[in-house]
Order: structure tokens, then sequence, then C-alpha cells
């Protein structure tokens, strides 16, 4: 998960859920690891219009292009991301 946050979901203001977690392979020290991140859902959260509610997709994969893990994961994100950027520096 934490390869993904600075391209994605850097301005998370809460994780929501964490879904369909599997280990399809071992990792072993020294392995390197790989993060693909495939948005499925983004939305206007009912309860906090100010914020997008956001379900990503993430798969790790090893230096052999081994699925080592998958699963799914929904957080919370500023609906003007451009405006907390400017405002953060971030």
């Amino acid at each position: 998960m934490g390869a993904s946050v600075r391209s994605i979901s850097g301005l998370t203001t809460a994780n929501l859920a964490l879904d369909e977690l599997r280990l399809e392979h071992p990792v072993f020290v020294g392995d390197t690891l790989y993060a693909q991140t495939e948005i499925t859902e983004a939305r206007q959260s009912r309860s906090r219009p100010e914020y997008d509610v956001v379900t990503c997709k993430i798969s790790g994969f090893n230096q052999d292009r081994q699925r080592v893990i998958v699963f799914q994961r929904t957080f919370f994100v500023p609906a003007d991301a451009p405006a907390v950027r400017d405002t953060t520096n971030y």
C-alpha cells in the first residue's frame, strides 16, 4: 500500500476499507517489489460532499513479475485536490 501513496493517495484524509486481501506468493529478503494501482471507482461522498471516495485495486509484484499481493482499498480524498495542494505545497 505504501508504494502507491504518493502517486494515488497522498492527500488521503481517512482510509475507509481494505478488502479482498490475498497473499499469492512469498516475499524474501532481497526481493525487489513493484506496485500497480488501478482506480476502480471514484464518487462524491454522500455524507461529506467536500470529499470524494476512491476505490482502487493494488497489486504488488516481485522482480520475476510474480504477483505477490493484491487487495482493494477505499479512502477519502479532498474533492478540490488542487486547492489543497496549493495550500499545503504537497
